[in-house]
């Protein structure tokens, strides 16, 4: 474990190669299922701040099942909402809507659920399916009010759906 946490503590000062080179150790030496679990999520981590994505969704899969053998099932839910943000990155947008719809159906926690509709609606609007992206925001409103971005992905899919007096109102309400 001790070079998973220097590669931690070098990532936190923007040393992603030197993070990189430790990180590579730490999984040389892992000897338990649980710091397997844990340094291949943070070479995940890591690997996607290197922008080396098909690399770091490997590691995240790869954690999943120590977390899912381990029952660490907290780490097992991080570790797939990674997965599925690094599918999206990948532009594999079908898995990934896949993967956080399970996600949303087991889970009780507030602010995770929130994340992933901001998510599923995001690219959603990214893969011009304004209609979902529109119903996953209504769902959204019915526990908060929307952030800037989320009125910002609101009004553009009301526009490009033709309704853009209602388009114009929520934008004149938000300015």
């Amino acid at each position: 474990l001790y070079y998973d946490y220097k590669a931690i503590e070098v990532f936190k000062r923007n040393q992603i190669i030197e993070a990189v080179k430790f990180i590579d150790l730490a999984l040389q030496y892992e000897n338990s299922e649980n710091s397997a679990g844990i340094i291949h999520y943070h070479a995940s981590l890591i690997y996607t701040f290197y922008c080396k994505l098909s690399k770091a969704l490997s590691f995240s899969q790869i954690a999943e099942g120590y977390f899912f053998k381990t029952r660490n099932l907290n780490r097992l839910t991080q570790s797939q909402v990674h997965s599925a943000s690094i599918n999206a990155k990948l532009c594999q947008y079908r898995t990934s809507k896949k993967m956080y719809h399970r996600i949303l159906s087991t889970t009780s926690d507030s602010d995770l659920s929130m994340v992933i509709l901001y998510n599923l609606a995001w690219f959603s609007y990214l893969n011009k399916q304004y209609n979902d992206s529109l119903t996953y925001l209504s769902q959204l409103e019915k526990s908060q009010t929307l952030t800037e971005n989320g009125i910002y992905i609101k009004c553009y899919c009301l526009y490009q759906l033709g309704r853009i007096q209602e388009g114009d109102e929520l934008f004149q309400n938000t300015i």
